[in-house]
C-alpha cells in the first residue's frame, strides 16, 4: 500500500543518499565517479517525484494506503517531472507552490525515467546545480508544507 507518508519517506531516503554522495563527491575513485554522478541525477528526479506524489495526496486528504491500480487512475503513477502531462504542473496548476518562485535547470528538464539505463556522461557542475536550483528548494518547500 502507497501513502503519502511512504512517498515522502522515499523522498527523504533518496535526498540522504545524494547529499552523501555530493558531499564525498572528491573522495570517490576517479574509474566510478562517472556512475556515481550519474546516479545520483536519477536519484534527483525520484527525490522531486516522490515528494510531488506526497504533496498531492496530503493536499486532497488523501492519507489512507492505496495501491498502485488507485495510485494509477489518481494521475500519480508517473515518472514525469516536466513537461506536458507531468507532476510539476499538477502541484502548480493546484496552487500547492508557484511556479513562479522555482527554477527548473536545463538538466533538471531532462530528467526522466530512463535515465537509469543511459550511460551518458553527465558534468558534475551540472548535476550539482540540477541539485542545488532545482531539487533542493521544491523538496524543502513541500517537505516543509506536508
Amino acid at each position: 500500500m502507497w501513502s503519502s507518508k511512504k512517498y515522502k519517506k522515499a523522498a527523504e531516503k533518496h535526498y540522504k543518499t545524494c547529499k552523501h554522495l555530493l558531499d564525498s563527491i572528491d573522495t570517490i575513485k576517479a574509474d566510478v565517479k562517472p556512475q556515481v554522478i550519474s546516479n545520483i541525477f536519477y536519484l534527483s528526479g525520484y527525490i522531486l517525484e516522490c515528494i510531488f506524489k506526497s504533496s498531492l495526496l496530503d493536499a486532497d486528504h488523501k492519507t489512507k494506503g492505496y495501491t498502485l491500480e488507485e495510485i494509477e487512475t489518481m494521475g500519480l503513477k508517473t515518472h514525469k517531472l516536466f513537461g506536458s502531462n507531468n507532476l510539476w504542473a499538477k502541484i502548480t496548476d493546484r496552487g500547492i507552490l508557484d511556479r513562479n518562485k522555482f527554477m527548473w535547470t536545463e538538466l533538471s528538464k531532462e530528467w526522466n525515467e530512463s535515465v537509469r539505463y543511459e550511460t551518458e556522461k553527465y558534468e558534475i557542475i551540472l548535476v550539482v546545480k540540477h541539485f542545488n536550483e532545482t531539487v533542493i528548494p521544491i523538496y524543502n518547500a513541500l517537505k516543509e508544507k506536508y
